[in-house]
């Protein structure tokens, strides 16, 4: 008899369990399905529908939480083999119903008032003090999303069922975005009031990087523009060229380190056109606001950077703008235009050349500041811009900043954390010349396998090839090919490479073009920094590889930041097997 009641209470304890988790399931499929459907249709456009969306889900994940929470459900979680499903299950419910019943109720508030336009120009204004108004709830929405995520991370799914750890991954995922939309979100409502003058007028620098003459930070900064900010309010205040900075100054405009003498010289601090020598932004915006304040007396409150191909991802969104000769500057011709195009049309007249610059960047400018179309291409104009370290930002104000450090638009140099071992490749021009056009990269990376001692092994290197025509020296202009000035053969592309490995990490050999070769290592920010010279002859191609010894505890997942070109750079990337340290 005894026996038997214990059967039947096992029995119904098990029943109870498995329908409630079928119950849960349901509830959380249906909801998965709202979700997947919001966010198939998602933009900043639809926050006001927000609050349908959040009672109708809120419903389901509420009830999925309550019925993996009851004391019956957690008693189960103990038992061999399905414990290890339930807590899953239970965990990956508490946090979906957390996020839609403690994150959306916040977005609902900002609903209406929060949009596509909120983040893009309306007749040169930004709508600062509405972002302003909404960044309490946006934050809130972050932190409660932040926190799920978290959670989700915790999960331990190596020994349960596909279906559920499959269903976990899922999560994850729609998790994950959420976080990465809701933290940008945040950064913006923060960021952008103050720095466009919400409480006070500020200016800014400009810097028009041109990619047909490498810098590591993308390129030569020729063309500048002054920028004010005011209660949301942009205007365009000051048009420089390279040419109005006459040329070096006696000594760096601000004191370099010793690492900067060594890696740079001091020519990254005495001509502008050289401030983005290195591949640290902040410093090339302290250095560049250093020059404007000693050339102007004006000391702005910021810098920032683009280049032509970010320009052509604008005129993508905005359409054609007009110049004032007549010509079209299109998103399809702006490239070739603006970094090669224009060195034929005015061919050795630097001060038209900069005139068209000039020209080319007001019109943009001018056409962006008076946007009324639609303003989710823009964003993702500005995304994909700033995603290919086209488009950066330094503020001189600390905590704005530390608050741009967190995003890509810093530029800052590449950042190693415990998920991702952090590598840089960067070029800068040799040749002194506009000779970049014709350059094209590809990048690559992997991790060996591990020794005993747990720390892994890299090879990182990339491939440069000439595109330019055989009989460049002849058909180019000596603008263009530099003439030899500095040395190097009309048509002949001489390169400067830096490829900077994580804190920690140690570089135990080099190769060019499969060969093992000698080449200069330095130390920049705590990091090793390999420095090769590839000089390029019409049509040819070379390769540079380096070996890496990571530190001991580094991920062997890497990741590599390199100087945005002229084109679009294939960076390619393989991990090994995972590494177990059996060091204590």
């Amino acid at each position: 008899m005894t026996a038997a009641i214990i059967i039947f209470v096992v029995v119904a304890w098990g029943s109870w369990v498995a329908v409630r988790g079928l119950l849960a399931r349901d509830a959380l499929q249906s909801a998965a399905t709202e979700i997947r459907a919001a966010q198939a249709s998602a933009s900043l456009d639809a926050l006001d529908e927000l609050g349908e969306l959040a009672d109708s889900v809120g419903e389901k994940t509420s009830r999925a939480a309550v019925l993996t929470s009851d004391p019956l459900w957690r008693a189960a979680e103990v038992l061999p083999l399905v414990g290890t499903n339930l807590s899953a299950f239970r965990e990956t419910a508490a946090a979906v119903d957390s996020i839609v019943s403690d994150a959306l109720p916040s977005l609902v508030e900002v609903a209406g008032s929060i949009d596509g336009e909120s983040l893009t120009l309306r007749e040169g204004v930004l709508p600062v003090e509405e972002l302003r108004a909404a960044q309490p709830s946006i934050g809130s929405a972050q932190a409660v999303v932040a926190e799920a995520n978290s959670s989700l991370s915790r999960i331990q799914t190596e020994d349960v069922l596909p279906q559920i750890g499959e269903a976990v991954s899922q999560v994850r995922t729609l998790s994950s975005a959420a976080d990465r939309l809701l933290t940008g979100l945040d950064i913006a409502a923060r960021l952008l009031p103050p720095m466009l003058g919400a409480s006070g007028g500020r200016e800014y620098l400009v810097l028009f990087q041109n990619n047909a003459e490498l810098r590591a930070g993308g390129g030569i900064p020729g063309a500048t523009s002054v920028i004010s900010a005011d209660a949301g309010s942009i205007g365009l205040v000051d048009q420089a060229s390279s040419a109005d900075f006459r040329g070096a100054t006696p000594e760096p405009v601000l004191p370099l380190s010793e690492e900067e003498n060594s890696l740079f010289s001091d020519i990254l601090g005495r001509f502008i056109q050289n401030a983005t020598l290195t591949p640290d932004f902040a410093r090339s915006g302290e250095l560049a606001q250093a020059r404007w304040t000693q050339l102007t007396g004006q000391e702005v409150d910021g810098v920032a950077a683009i280049d032509p191909v970010a320009l052509s991802y604008l005129l993508e969104a905005t359409g054609p703008v007009t110049l004032p000769d007549g010509s079209e500057l299109t998103s399809e011709n702006a490239v070739d235009t603006l970094l090669s195009g224009v060195y034929a049309r005015f061919a050795d007249q630097p001060q038209l050349q900069d005139a068209y610059f000039a020209a080319a960047a007001a019109a943009v400018f001018e056409r962006v500041s008076s946007f009324d179309g639609d303003a989710g291409a823009m964003l993702d104009a500005l995304a994909r811009g700033v995603e290919e370290r086209r488009i950066l930002v330094w503020s001189a104000n600390e905590q704005e900043q530390a608050l741009l450090d967190t995003t890509p638009l810093a530029g800052q140099l590449p950042q190693t954390t415990e998920d991702v071992s952090a590598f840089g490749v960067y070029f800068n021009d040799a040749t002194g010349a506009k000779m970049d056009y014709y350059v094209d990269a590809i990048i690559g990376g992997d991790s060996q396998s591990c020794r005993q001692d747990g720390r892994p092994e890299f090879t990182v290197g990339f491939g440069l090839t000439s595109s330019a025509p055989d009989d460049a020296a002849q058909s180019l202009t000596d603008y263009v090919t530099g003439g030899g000035v500095f040395g190097v053969e009309p048509g002949r592309i001489r390169t400067e490479a830096l490829i900077y490995v994580p804190p920690g990490a140690v570089i135990t050999g080099g190769r060019v073009n499969g060969e093992p070769a000698e080449f200069n290592v330095q130390e920049h920010e705590g990091r090793l920094v390999a420095k090769f010279v590839v000089e390029l002859a019409p049509g040819e191609s070379q390769s540079v590889q380096i070996d890496v010894l990571g530190d001991l505890g580094q991920s062997e997942d890497l990741a590599i930041e390199h100087t945005p070109m002229v084109r679009g750079t294939q960076v390619q990337l393989s991990a090994g097997e995972a590494c177990k340290s059996d060091q204590g």
